[in-house]
């Protein structure tokens, strides 16, 4: 019997981008919406209407994703290779579990932190 998969797992939920955790900038929920495919992970920032920011990483550009734990909720941090963006991408989730879960169904791994 094979694992359960599915094609996309889409989720509201914010967003910080920077160099490191105290120097980035913060999107809070629901400003961001995370989109993961076998293929790929895109992550695309709205305020009100306007798309503010968006990233793309394919599978080959994601080294790993990781549990963060910050100081009132968990999210996902993505390590990537991807020269063109910054190297701390910290997806923000209200439901961690679920999260993890989603991306699982789509062939992705979510670790603990190194």
């Amino acid at each position: 019997m094979s694992a359960k998969t599915i094609q996309e797992y889409v989720e509201l939920g914010g967003l910080q981008r920077g160099y490191h955790f105290w120097t980035g900038w913060n999107f809070s929920w629901p400003m961001a919406t995370l989109r993961a495919s076998a293929e790929r992970i895109e992550i695309k920032v709205k305020v009100f209407w306007l798309e503010v920011a968006a990233y793309e990483f394919s599978r080959q550009e994601i080294l790993a994703l990781e549990k963060y734990r910050g100081l009132f909720s968990t999210g996902i941090l993505i390590r990537h290779n991807k020269k063109s963006y910054p190297p701390f991408m910290l997806f923000w989730t209200l439901n961690y579990r679920a999260c993890k879960a989603g991306l699982e169904l789509v062939n992705y791994q979510v670790g603990e932190p190194i």
